[in-house]
């Protein structure tokens, strides 16, 4: 019995002496609100403040015309930080006849404490509605893949 105790607090004692960076898998959430976007103009539709590590990025963005006029209109969606951030760009159109979502995907590795990551959305034609989430999934690192 004795053997046991003194075993749990050896291990307790070394859980509590890893360094404050130490690798834990969490995930960082934030589940934004709307944003009418004027044509031209870019706004953070969603953002997450990281401590240091690497994190896959991904983001739902729901978009759609808030002018009325019918015709399509065009928004491009990135992520932005003063970490190392990668991601694909591609601008996406949406109309006033339905929702039009898609993803946007990417990684970053932060190397200071409470860095923060924005979802910046740019209306690049018309009025738009936009509507985002997104989530910084804790991996142990990042490896590009050919």
């Amino acid at each position: 019995m004795r053997i046991l105790i003194g075993t749990v607090m050896c291990l307790a004692a070394i859980a509590s002496a890893a360094p404050a960076h130490a690798f834990r898998p969490r995930a960082y959430t934030n589940y934004g609100t709307y944003h009418a976007i004027s044509q031209g103009t870019t706004q953070t539709v969603a953002s997450v403040t990281l401590p240091i590590g690497s994190y896959t990025l991904s983001a739902t963005v729901g978009a759609e015309m808030d002018d009325g006029s019918g015709s399509e209109g065009i928004v491009s969606c990135e992520f932005v930080s003063f970490g190392s951030v990668h991601q694909m760009q591609y601008p996406m159109y949406a109309n006033t006849l339905a929702l039009e979502t898609f993803p946007v995907l990417g990684d970053v590795t932060i190397a200071a404490d409470a860095t923060p990551v924005y979802l910046r959305c740019k209306s690049i034609y018309h009025l738009m509605g936009v509507t985002a989430g997104m989530i910084a999934t804790r991996v142990g690192n990042i490896v590009p893949s050919s």
